[in-house]
Parts: C-alpha cells; structure tokens; sequence
C-alpha cells in the first residue's frame, strides 16, 4: 500500500518497498530514499528547486534556459563542423590574418568585420599531408579548411582540455522516453568532482513543454550506482 502526504505544494508518495517515495513536483517526479526532501528556491523565469537529505543535494531547473547536457565526442564535432570553433579563431586572428587593415581611425577592430568573411568553413580529420596555413606547427586531431578573401586556409582544432576530459569521463546515454529526448550522464572520475544529471528535452513545439536539468555534485557522499538510480527514475508530467 502506499500512502501520500503533501508539503509546500508537492506529494510525497511512499513507495512498496517503504524504503523509498515518489516524489511529485507537478512538472515531473523522481523516486529517492525517504529522506529526501524538497526545498523551496527562488527562481529566475524559471522554476528551480533543491532535492536534499542530510548530506546530499539533487539541484533541478525546469525553464527555457535549463543547464545543456555534456556532448559526447560525436556530438561535439558534429556542432562544430560547419562554425570555426573560438580556439581556431583565436589562431587565426593571431597570426594568421593581418589584422591591421581593419583597424578604424582609433586603430580598433570589430571581429564581425573579419568573421562575416569566412566561408565554406569544414572541419576535417588532420593526416600528415596536410599543410596548414602560415607554416602553423600545432599536433591537433582536426583542422578548419575555409575561404577568407578569396584565399583558401587550414587552421587546427585542438579540442579544448574541458571537453575531452567529458568524452572520458562521463558516460552518456540517449534514448527517447514520451515525446521526450533524455540525456543521462553519469560522471565516472571518482578523483574529480562534477555533476550527474539528467536532461530532458521536449521534441514537440508545444510552448508550454520545458526543459528540465536535475543533477547533483558527484563529491562522493553518495554512491554512483544510487546516483544513477534517481536519475533513472525522473519522468515528465503530460499536463
């Protein structure tokens, strides 16, 4: 049997096992222990809120400006094959381009000068036969071919430390739950802090559907496997 109970608005709904409740927020629930409990935080155009126990806190933002989930490796590259990453520009901008033919009367320069010039822009594996642009030396998995001026340049990608430091440690998964894409990444480096989280993202247009992030700060007060437990267990509310 299961018993409810409510508290600031939200349900409590206690689980058969009685070691666990659901706990209802309207927007979506979760199952945790029973000793978790939602507190109250102030948001801005957004609805947010902290799911704790006396050592632990799950932290959730409902809105249109939820926390984006980490990209695996194949998704990272997919985003920025057609754009010149800010770590190539910087390159480009550096060394590269002669920068003094658009400086203005007060020696100053727009980058949106230079950067609406850039076309055709394609991000391509690096082998040994490619020659980049201004004799450049940089050991990079990747580089930019693109049209500047109508000259041709090759510029390397190295893919910045942060992100590749996610495609190691994290385990990403992607599946579809009603009309829903969920992201679940689960931090595995037990010697560095991060976050756990879920990410839930409508496919419909329907403006009254929101994203929802719901993570917690994986500092070892609480088990990876039971981590990945309550994140499995979120789901959306169709109202």
């Amino acid at each position: 049997m299961q018993l409810t109970s409510c508290y600031d608005g939200v349900e409590y709904i206690k689980q058969d096992d009685g070691k666990n409740h659901l706990i209802d927020l309207g927007k979506f629930s979760l199952i945790t222990p029973t000793d978790f409990k939602y507190k109250k935080v102030k948001g801005i155009d957004s609805y947010v809120g902290e799911i704790q126990n006396w050592n632990s806190t799950f932290f959730f933002d409902y809105g249109w400006y939820s926390p984006k989930a980490p990209m695996t490796k194949k998704q990272f590259i997919e985003d920025n094959k057609n754009y010149l990453h800010h770590v190539s520009m910087d390159i480009f901008f550096n060394g590269v381009v002669d920068l003094d033919a658009y400086k203005d009367e007060k020696g100053q320069i727009n980058p949106r000068d230079i950067t609406t010039k850039i076309k055709n822009v394609k991000l391509n594996q690096m082998n040994d036969s490619i020659v980049l642009s201004k004799n450049i030396n940089k050991a990079c998995e990747y580089y930019y071919g693109f049209d500047f001026e109508d000259k041709e340049y090759k510029i390397p990608f190295c893919i910045p430390q942060e992100n590749l430091d996610n495609f190691k440690y994290y385990e990403i998964k992607i599946d579809t739950i009603n009309n829903y894409q969920r992201t679940l990444s689960i931090w595995k480096n037990e010697n560095s802090e991060n976050f756990s989280s879920v990410n839930i993202i409508p496919l419909s247009d329907d403006p009254h559907k929101m994203e929802l992030w719901l993570g917690i700060n994986t500092n070892g007060k609480m088990k990876i496997s039971k981590i990945r437990k309550i994140l499995e267990s979120v789901e959306m509310k169709n109202n």
